[in-house]
């Protein structure tokens, strides 16, 4: 059965280091086969997409691309509160997605959105298939409470993370720490540190760590 993982945002989002360890302290490089493509939406600053692709097979074993940018589809669009629809942006991204080994990763910074419970609009910065091949995220939520330029790419690519590791086959995670930490509602992110133990044993048998 195939879930849908979300990442819910009050607005803050901490700080993180371009060189993310494991618990224990190993760094992660790229040598496995599988691929991210980002794919920027809707007129995104393409300074984001860079700093994915440098940053991400820091932490993962994957190979980053860069693909051309392309507009948001209209047909996400949910014109009441003048947001997209995370689930139908999904499926755009899916049907990109040539083998099994190549995960879409749509990054934007308009607001996107998705259904929880008895909400039908929750704004979220992000959602990803668990597991798939296909996640988006949002710049929209990050922007508060900031230091600098540096700490917004920085929760940026902390929610990049998350929604691929969902896409790697992880659930929301206990750990505080843990980048797969399920916010529930809150601002926990300024609090992740690293991947646990646990979720960092998994990805270490599919050979994405």
């Amino acid at each position: 059965m195939r879930f849908i993982c979300i990442i819910f945002c009050l607005g803050l989002f901490s700080c993180l280091n371009s060189s993310i360890q494991n618990e224990s302290g190993q760094s992660m490089h790229q040598t496995y086969t599988a691929n991210v493509t980002i794919l920027p939406l809707g007129g995104i600053d393409s300074a984001y997409a860079s700093f994915l692709k440098k940053e991400i097979p820091q932490f993962y074993k994957v190979v980053v691309h860069v693909a051309d940018g392309a507009p948001l589809p209209l047909a996400a669009f949910y014109k009441p509160r003048q947001r997209f629809i995370a689930d139908s942006l999904l499926l755009f991204l899916k049907a990109r997605s040539e083998n099994k080994n190549e995960y879409v990763l749509g990054i934007t910074t308009n607001d996107i959105a998705t259904t929880k419970g008895n909400m039908v609009n929750w704004g979220v910065m992000g959602l990803g298939y668990r597991p798939g091949n296909a996640g988006v995220i949002s710049a929209f939520r990050l922007k508060g409470n900031l230091k600098n330029t540096q700490q917004l790419y920085n929760r940026f690519l902390k929610v990049a993370l998350h929604e691929l590791g969902h896409n790697f086959g992880l659930d929301h995670c206990a750990d505080q720490h843990c980048i797969m930490v399920d916010a529930e509602g809150k601002n926990k992110l300024d609090g992740e540190e690293h991947l646990c133990k646990n979720c960092t044993i998994v990805l270490q048998k599919k050979g994405i760590l």
